[in-house]
C-alpha cells in the first residue's frame, strides 16, 4: 500500500484523538498543539511496533507497507465505524430516547473494538508466523490501550 495513504491514516487518526469533549477551554493553538503530540506520539509507538516485528521476524514487512496498512485500516475504521456509532448512540439514544445509560454503555465499548483492531492489523501486516504474529498483536493491542490511557496525561 502506498504510505501517503498511511499519512493520510495517520493524520486522521491524531485528529480523531483529539477531538475535545469540552469546548470550552479549546482554543485553536492548543488544539493544534494536541495534535502534533498525538501525531508524533502515535508515530513512536507505530515505530516501536514495527522495530519489535523487525527484531522477532528474519524476514519481515517492509516499513512503508506495515506504515501504509496499519494508518489507513485504523483510521478508515475510526472514520467509518466509531465516529458514527458514537454519533448515533449520543444523538438517537442518548437525545431523542432519552436512555443515557445505553448511550454510556456504547461508548465505553468503542475504545476496545479499536484496541482489538488495531492488534489484529498488526498481526495481519507483520506477516509472522502464528504464534510470533498473535504476540505481536497481544503486544500491539496493548500498547495502544496504554496509549491511550496515557494520553488524558499528556493532552490539555
Amino acid at each position: 500500500m502506498d504510505p501517503r495513504f498511511g499519512l493520510i491514516g495517520l493524520i486522521l487518526t491524531s485528529l480523531i484523538f483529539v477531538i475535545p469533549t469540552d469546548l470550552e477551554d479549546v482554543t485553536l493553538l492548543s488544539w493544534f498543539q494536541n495534535f502534533l503530540t498525538v501525531f508524533v506520539l502515535f508515530s513512536i509507538l507505530i515505530a516501536l511496533i514495527f522495530l519489535m516485528i523487525f527484531l522477532l521476524e528474519k524476514k519481515h514487512p517492509d516499513f512503508s507497507e506495515f506504515f501504509g496498512v496499519l494508518n489507513f485500516a485504523f483510521g478508515m475504521s475510526l472514520l467509518i465505524i466509531s465516529v458514527p456509532v458514537f454519533i448515533v448512540a449520543e444523538i438517537v439514544v442518548n437525545q431523542l430516547l432519552n436512555i443515557s445509560v445505553l448511550s454510556l454503555v456504547v461508548f465505553s465499548l468503542i475504545p476496545y473494538y479499536n484496541y482489538l483492531l488495531f492488534g489484529w492489523i498488526c498481526e495481519k501486516a507483520s506477516k509472522s508466523s502464528k504464534v510470533k504474529a498473535t504476540a505481536i498483536g497481544v503486544i500491539s493491542m496493548t500498547s495502544i490501550f496504554l496509549f491511550h490511557y496515557f494520553l488524558r496525561y499528556v493532552v490539555t
